[in-house]
């Protein structure tokens, strides 16, 4: 068997592309010292920025007088009437009537269907 002179592709040679990978290496190191010295800068003015967002100044002094003055009248703001229990009995005393209807309508229409049940001879069978 002939042996082979070339090396493995799993060695890498030792020579010229190793300086141009250092190159490479320093290249890189040099670009992200620069990006984490902008980052470091960007932080700082985040941290400047939310200082002044948050400033909360001491209060010293008495209490002062938030005056607003309104743009329309406060008679106009007001459309809510006033409550009327009279009325409000005979609305829930008619609602009261409405429910007795539609529950009578409900337990006739319950009764309609067991008859038809019935009829079919499902009444004994268990519900779904």
């Amino acid at each position: 068997m002939k042996e082979s002179t070339r090396p493995s592709r799993g060695i890498r040679p030792r020579g010229p592309t190793s300086t141009a990978e250092d190159r490479l290496i320093a290249i890189l190191e040099r670009e992200l010292a620069e990006a984490r010295r902008a980052n470091a800068k960007l932080l700082r003015m985040v941290e400047m920025v939310m200082e002044e967002r948050f400033y909360r100044p001491t209060v010293t002094g008495g209490v002062r007088e938030n005056l607003q003055t309104s743009a329309l009248p406060l008679e106009s703001l007001s459309d809510v009437t006033a409550f009327d229990e009279a009325a409000d009995i005979a609305q829930v005393r008619q609602q009261g009537e409405r429910f007795s209807e539609m529950e009578r309508e409900l337990r006739s229409i319950e009764s309609e269907h067991h008859d038809w049940r019935t009829r079919k001879g499902l009444a004994n069978e268990e519900s779904e």
